[in-house]
């Protein structure tokens, strides 16, 4: 089973362990209630560094995104984070993802369950394109940093600056 760059921290903070497509990923700590409880009225981190980062460089990588994403990538300025889908060919929805936008580069966070679906997805449209992905020359694959690398989801963004501000090296 992978695991995360916090799979130790879990354990150290007592959390209960499952199995979540293939990681070892916290479910809960204390009980459902108090956690409910206190995302609400404080603000909890959760651990998605399961999840697959795509990295997207090159002349027609916003070309691609736009392709297979039901958002305009095109109107995302940088430092923005969007919501979207990636459909098929059908308008069939393959995956919802976050789109970030960077100075040099584009990051698109897929599900972990359909992260190989999507690269392979992502590969076959972006034929005949000028794009790299930043990890491998002319294709896409999953961010090798995922075991080294946090990827966090911050509840109640009303209460979430202090903990960003208290807790990240600039």
């Amino acid at each position: 089973m992978e695991k995360t760059a916090l799979h130790s921290t879990h354990k150290r903070l007592g959390a209960r362990l499952i199995d979540f497509g293939g990681w070892e990923m916290p479910v809960m700590y204390r009980g459902i209630a108090d956690e409910h409880h206190h995302t609400r009225t404080v603000s909890s981190i959760f651990d998605v560094s399961h999840m697959g980062r795509l990295y997207f460089k090159g002349n027609d990588a916003e070309k691609l995104l736009d392709r297979v994403c039901t958002r305009n990538i095109a109107k995302l300025k940088v430092g923005r984070s969007g919501y979207s889908h990636v459909c098929n060919e059908r308008g069939g929805v393959i995956d919802d993802v976050i789109v970030s936008r960077f100075e040099d580069k584009l990051l698109m966070v897929c599900n972990a369950s359909n992260r190989e679906k999507m690269v392979a997805h992502l590969n076959a449209q972006s034929a005949g394109m000028r794009i790299r992905s930043g990890l491998m020359r002319g294709s896409f694959r999953a961010a090798a940093r995922i075991a080294t690398h946090v990827l966090a989801s911050i509840s109640n963004p009303n209460r979430a600056a202090n903990f960003i501000a208290r807790n990240t090296r600039r």
